[in-house]
Parts: C-alpha cells; structure tokens; sequence
C-alpha cells in the first residue's frame, strides 16, 4: 500500500510539474507571438521578448489569468526591484501588451499603462532637471567630448583599434555598433560600407537599428578621418569587400563581442571602458544639447541635426539624452 501510495504520489507531482513547464511554455509561447506582431525589427525583438520573459521566469509568472488577478502585487514587485526606473517602465509596458485589446483584462491593461505612463513622466522630469538614470550612467557621461577628442590623430600609427576610436570620435555622425560589418568598397550596394566617391570617402549603411524608419545613412567622411581611412586601406592592403574590423579570428565582429571591443579600445586609449551607448550621450550633450549655436535654431532644424547625426528624432534626444553637468 505504501508502494502504491508514493507512486500516485509522484505520478501527481510529476504531473504538476508538466502542468507547470507546459502553462510556462504558453505564455512565454504567447509573450513571443504578442511582441512578434509588435515589433518588426529584429534585434528590438530580441531585445523586448528578452527581457519580457526573463522577468516572467524570474517571477514565476506562468498564467495571465493569474498576472490579471493579482496585478496589484505584480506591479508592486516591479515597482520595488533593483532593476532602473527605465526597466521598470519597459517591464510593465511589455507585460500591458499581453492584455491589449483585450475586454476580458481592460481593468488589468489599464493598470500596466497607465503605471508605466507615471515612471515615463518621472523619467521625463528627471531628464529635464539633467539627473543621470543611475550612478553608472552619472560616472559614464562626465566625461566631455572635448576629453576624448585631446587625444589627435595620429597619422603614423596606423592600426584597427585607432580606425575604429577616431570614426567614433572624429566623425560627429554615431552609429551604434554597426560598424562590426564595415566593408570596404564592396560591388554590391548592401550592407554597411566605406567607399570613395569624387576622392571623397563615404560611409553607407543598409543596416542599423532604425533604418526602417530614416532609410539609408550616408555621410561623407570629414578630410582629416578620410585621410587615415586612406592610409590605413593601403597599408593593410584592403581589397574590394574585405571587413575593416576583424577579430582575433581574422573574422568579422558579433555584435556582442564588437561592443566589448569597443570598450577594450577606449580603455586602451582613455583608461576608461566606454560603451557605444554612453559614447553616443557625450556626443550629444556636446554637439547638440550644449551647443550653443542651437539655441536658435528652429524646432525643425535641431530635428533634422540630431537624425543625421545620431539616427533618432528630437523627442528620443530630449528624452534618453539630455544629460548635463
């Protein structure tokens, strides 16, 4: 008898337990549809079911009957974790998306919204008074542009750390970290790419994080990088499509691992390991925010500066990086 009653024992529990991974599986199944059809671009995807169902297997959050019936608790812990005021915002605004359009969970996606809309506004108040995010955010931005640019370029060395550290500093137009495929003067019209036009070299890019909304990025490359950009392709005898960054490998940068190249470079360079995020704030806090030749400029024409310089519209600029001291 007490054979037979540990075996029902565990036939339960082990039915529990696939009961559990299975409902587990269906919201983390249903979360990935949900953000699928919200998000088209892929790396943002990425980016938001990531973070989206690290939370939910974090919290051991595996119904939506059960976020729904207990959503003051769950917004409460949202609210009270270590995560930033930023990830908080974006958790709650991600987990409202389960429950939109939804009549059944109006009471519960109002809940979500309108929380999520409360720590935009604190943020935007935050960002008004130019308080950083958070304490790496503050430590990151004190460096000035004008620090990073001391630092002249230097003609005689020649090397791929100094290429990428003078693109980034020397060209006010900043992509993120979308130089990891950087080609030169390839045949086709694709990808992302350096090529000499009118003894002009240009750089082009096919791919990057809002390409879908601003089209493709083109800028002529100022006299002094066009230069190095000269000297550098002849030096490392660069053929039509070859990669200008390569890893140790002699293979073209993940994205992952060109943004730890990155900090590598500036830490060789500075002493200080800069990440392209933080490095695209100090540019703009210098050639826009503290600018002082824009501050009659119309609303259209700063609109216009900061999408060709940094590919994002003025609200993103006043929201994510007007960051002063």
């Amino acid at each position: 008898q007490n054979e037979e009653q540990n075996e029902e024992q565990n036939e339960e529990q082990n039915e529990e337990q696939n009961e559990e991974q299975n409902s587990q599986r269906d919201i983390l199944e249903y979360s990935r549809k949900i953000l699928r059809e919200k998000y088209k671009n892929d790396n943002t995807f990425k980016k938001t079911y990531s973070l989206l169902s690290s939370y939910l297997k974090y919290s051991n959050l595996k119904q939506i009957d059960y976020i729904s019936e207990y959503i003051d608790i769950v917004i409460c812990h949202v609210l009270t974790s270590k995560k930033s005021k930023e990830t908080q915002r974006k958790i709650l605004y991600l987990l409202s998306l389960l429950f939109e359009n939804q009549k059944l969970y109006e009471n519960t996606y109002n809940k979500l919204i309108d929380n999520s809309k409360k720590l935009q506004k604190e943020l935007i108040k935050r960002n008004q008074k130019n308080e950083p995010i958070n304490k790496k955010e503050e430590k990151c931005i004190k460096t000035t542009l004008p620090d990073l640019r001391k630092n002249k370029i230097n003609y005689k060395n020649i090397n791929q750390d100094d290429l990428l550290y003078n693109l980034l500093i020397f060209q006010d137009e900043t992509p993120r970290i979308d130089y990891n495929i950087l080609k030169y003067n390839p045949a086709k019209d694709e990808g992302n790419y350096i090529k000499k036009i009118n003894n002009k070299f240009y750089v082009i890019m096919n791919k990057y994080k809002t390409v879908g909304k601003y089209g493709v990025w083109k800028f002529k490359l100022n006299d002094n990088l066009s230069k190095y950009v000269q000297s550098y392709i002849k030096q490392k005898k660069l053929k039509k499509n070859d990669f200008l960054f390569l890893n140790k490998r002699k293979k073209p940068f993940l994205k992952n691992n060109f943004s730890e190249y990155i900090k590598r470079v500036f830490y060789k360079k500075i002493g200080k390991k800069i990440n392209i995020n933080c490095l695209r704030k100090i540019k703009e806090i210098f050639l826009f925010h503290k600018n002082p030749k824009m501050l009659n400029k119309s609303l259209d024409y700063k609109n216009k500066f900061v999408i060709n310089n940094f590919r994002h519209d003025i609200n993103t600029a006043m929201l994510y990086y007007n960051k002063i001291f």
